[in-house]
């Protein structure tokens, strides 16, 4: 009879689902809030584009990009006696933005504010972040803390108040943009051409490596077997000169061959 008792009381429990452990219920754990943006702790990772990350920016900031110019056209007006197209710009009277630094009509901001090149660059670790996202690693002077700060924050001035990092805004050069209009072209992306002064033609008598504008250059080098170019001492030997062009190529000759070296700068 006390097992009969015993079988029934158990039944009861299990239909009104009571079981114990030995230990209390256990309960649901909450859902981790996603909390904004912020410091936090680096994460080396990846790095992405140069330009992926500009397009991001750029839409963040809705920065005007500067329009693409327009086609010059071909020069109309036929050639008087002792003349010749400008074979610098082929006779339109404009070239390509030289500034150092133009690219597009824009220019890395010179202000307090960070860069895409400048400083390290990770894959953003807070959560809540689009895919891709970057941040970049700020260390102030005056601290061995580094915080990482979300691309989102770039064109911003960051300060420590009483040890915590803060935002001052944004950088009062670009306005957050973190590039400037190139003051050299306007934006434009192009030149009046420096040696024809925009008229479209020169001299017949001019030559590409042999002309007024040429030869003030102060990085001329003029070598034994006709070869001339733009650029600078790049070191060498006692046998061998090197230099460095203005394209970007870096060239050895025999110094015995050189016989218009560049100026010192």
């Amino acid at each position: 009879m006390k097992t009969l008792l015993l079988l029934v009381w158990m039944g009861c429990l299990l239909g009104s689902g009571l079981v114990f452990t030995g230990c209390s219920p256990q309960s649901k754990p909450p859902e981790v809030a996603q909390t904004e943006p912020g410091p936090d702790a680096v994460d080396e990772g990846p790095d992405e584009t140069t330009v992926a990350l500009e397009e991001k920016l750029a839409k963040r900031k809705k920065v005007p990009r500067p329009a693409a110019p327009k086609a010059t056209p071909a020069p109309a007006r036929q050639l008087g006696p002792g003349e010749q197209w400008c074979f610098s710009c082929t006779g339109r009277g404009q070239v390509a933005c030289a500034e150092p630094g133009c690219q597009a009509g824009w220019k890395d901001c010179p202000g307090p504010c960070i860069t895409r090149k400048e400083g390290t660059w990770v894959r953003d670790p807070k959560p809540g972040m689009p895919p891709g996202s970057m941040a970049f690693i700020l260390k102030l002077p005056g601290s061995r803390n580094t915080w990482t700060v979300s691309e989102y924050h770039a064109g911003e001035i960051w300060k420590l108040e009483n040890g915590q990092l803060v935002s001052a805004g944004n950088c009062p050069t670009c306005d957050g943009a973190r590039r400037i209009v190139c003051k050299a072209c306007q934006g434009g992306r192009v030149q009046t051409c420096s040696v024809c002064d925009g008229k479209s033609v020169v001299p017949s008598s001019w030559k590409p490596t042999d002309n007024p504008w040429f030869n003030r250059q102060p990085d001329v080098v003029r070598l034994k077997d006709g070869r001339v170019f733009l650029g600078r001492d790049a070191g060498g030997d006692d046998v061998i000169a090197m230099f460095r062009t203005r394209a970007g190529e870096t060239l050895s000759v025999p110094r015995a061959d050189v016989v218009q070296w560049p100026k010192a700068q």
